[in-house]
């Protein structure tokens, strides 16, 4: 949720996709139909205290608070910074006691507001994933909250809470979410596929070498300490190029890809720089980069969220190239 200090958020006007509207309102039907034929559902006549209720007494929570702010998120309202402590302090509870909450007879609706919310606020925090690893760790969380969600929209055997809850809202933020967050996806995964799957073997020395007068043309403005690394310093200091002929006349290639290593003051020199050369290779027609870590750990560990992000991958798609840069702290 955003707070008076940040900016708006993207624009999440509530609207509901026909085949979700098609699903829940069969299941309104459905369970309201079956109830008064029961003699069991009293058309918000309160008799007795609801199963939400009981599971917010149960678990100290004030679900009403949450009910209110959830629906006030949907519709972008601005929350002072107590309204957000509390908020996202509702939020976490029932992110963790979500397998008691997610039961029919518990209070599923909570959970699934939670995890949408949860969502949203993955998009407010990161709309620009400047690593692979935030890209993993992103649509990890994601495929949490879309299980969790799934889960809790099977179990909607209560229909004043999807009132209660703004559930139709819900479900509306939690499409154009997933939406924007696979764009991102499909951004990061196209980079990635071009450097792991060797799809730029195809290139000429020529390529290659224009590729290099990119990274000069852009460098030496900025006045940092680069140089060519791997592959292509073996390359240049062998043959003068990508390739060359050995003895025997045959071909010997042996780079597909430039790296190159490029020295800065700090790491927040680096962040700064990055970007500088990142917009500055757009211009010279490279399509996008990414930032990456040398770092080999376990996803999740403390040690690769420690992890600089030392490394800087950029592509190009017509001629097909890679640009690794790696920095380093002078």
């Amino acid at each position: 949720p955003p707070s008076s200090s940040t900016p708006n958020p993207p624009s999440l006007t509530p609207g509901v996709p026909w085949m979700h509207l098609q699903q829940m309102t069969r299941c309104i039907i459905v369970v309201l139909l079956g109830l008064l034929a029961q003699g069991q559902y009293h058309c918000g006549s309160g008799r007795g205290p609801s199963r939400c209720s009981i599971m917010a007494e149960k678990l100290k929570m004030n679900f009403t608070a949450l009910q209110e702010m959830t629906r006030a998120n949907f519709y972008n309202k601005m929350f002072s910074d107590d309204e957000i402590s509390l908020f996202l302090g509702q939020l976490d509870k029932v992110w963790s006691h979500r397998q008691e909450l997610w039961e029919p007879t518990a209070c599923p609706a909570a959970v699934l507001v939670a995890s949408v919310v949860k969502l949203q606020m993955i998009i407010l925090a990161g709309t620009n994933f400047r690593t692979n690893a935030d890209h993993e760790r992103a649509f990890h969380l994601m495929s949490q909250y879309q299980d969790a969600v799934g889960r809790a929209a099977s179990q909607c055997h209560n229909p004043i809470e999807l009132t209660r809850w703004s559930l139709f809202e819900a479900m509306g933020v939690f499409d154009k979410s997933t939406a924007q967050l696979k764009s991102l996806k499909n951004l990061g995964e196209d980079i990635w596929t071009k450097f792991s799957q060797g799809e730029v073997k195809d290139i000429t020395d020529e390529q290659h070498v224009a590729a290099l007068e990119d990274v000069a043309a852009v460098l030496d403005p900025l006045g940092l300490e680069w140089w060519p690394c791997r592959g292509t310093l073996i390359a240049l200091l062998r043959h003068g190029a990508r390739s060359g002929t050995l003895a025997d006349g045959r071909l010997d290639v042996v780079d597909f890809d430039v790296d190159i290593m490029v020295g800065v003051p700090s790491e927040a020199a680096w962040i700064y720089w990055g970007d500088r050369m990142r917009d500055e290779l757009v211009k010279r027609g490279w399509d996008e980069c990414m930032g990456r870590t040398s770092v080999d750990a376990p996803f999740a560990s403390e040690t690769l969220a420690k992890a600089r992000h030392d490394l800087l991958l950029c592509v190009k798609h017509d001629p097909p190239m890679v640009l690794d840069i790696t920095s380093y702290i002078s």
